[in-house]
């Protein structure tokens, strides 16, 4: 090994904290502490480090859900437009939703983007996942990118009251810029899209 690498690499080490490897915590004791829709837990759990205890409540929702994005010939982005309670506003979002028990995420993504939107994709490519809110569920939410569109009529639940539009792409960015999109899974998806070279440019190519 070249000496200064050699240097740098062990210096690193030592940078580290003492007891940078005890950051877990474990669970003592696990409750539902509410049941609605999805149960809330509350967790006794106890610090790896020093044995501290502390009391952690976590919300019990299904572990994965999909969000798709899709482009029309113009390169706009197709959004939905639905009235989110917990923020108690209309929001413009991808169409998402959960995956089911037994199904896979391509499948999922293909009857979301159908049943919200109305239009039925030749094809959806997993572009990339994360967890949005890791200190309150374990959700994994997975982006697809959808193509090969046609408009086959909706299927929405008697619960979901959308409005769908096409927006322009740099329209889509500049609102993420400057703080207009700054709810759900467009952002997120919009921007690991264009990371990923998944976007569409339009024909003067911007």
């Amino acid at each position: 090994m070249d000496g200064a690498l050699g240097r740098a690499s062990v210096s690193r080490k030592r940078r580290q904290p003492e007891n940078a490897q005890k950051l877990g915590w474990t669970t003592l004791s696990s409750r539902v502490a509410w049941q609605g829709r999805f149960p809330v837990f509350e967790d006794e759990i106890a610090a790896d480090l020093d044995g501290r205890r502390h009391t952690y409540t976590y919300l019990a929702s299904r572990a994965r859900a999909v969000a798709v994005l899709a482009q029309d010939d113009d390169g706009r982005i197709l959004t939905v437009r639905e009235y989110r309670h917990p923020l108690k506003e209309v929001v413009c979002d991808l169409p998402m939703g959960s995956i089911g028990p037994d199904e896979e995420p391509r499948a999922a993504a293909l009857r979301e983007l159908r049943e919200e939107t109305g239009y039925a994709a030749l094809s959806a490519d997993s572009y990339g996942a994360i967890h949005p809110i890791p200190a309150l569920t374990r959700l994994r939410l997975e982006f697809f990118r959808a193509r090969g569109l046609e408009y086959v009529g909706h299927d929405r639940d008697r619960s979901e009251i959308l409005q769908t539009e096409w927006i322009p792409l740099e329209a889509v960015l500049s609102g993420i810029n400057d703080g207009r999109f700054q709810v759900g899974a467009l952002p997120l998806g919009v921007l690991l899209a264009d990371a990923r070279g998944q976007l569409d440019r339009d024909r003067d190519g911007r």
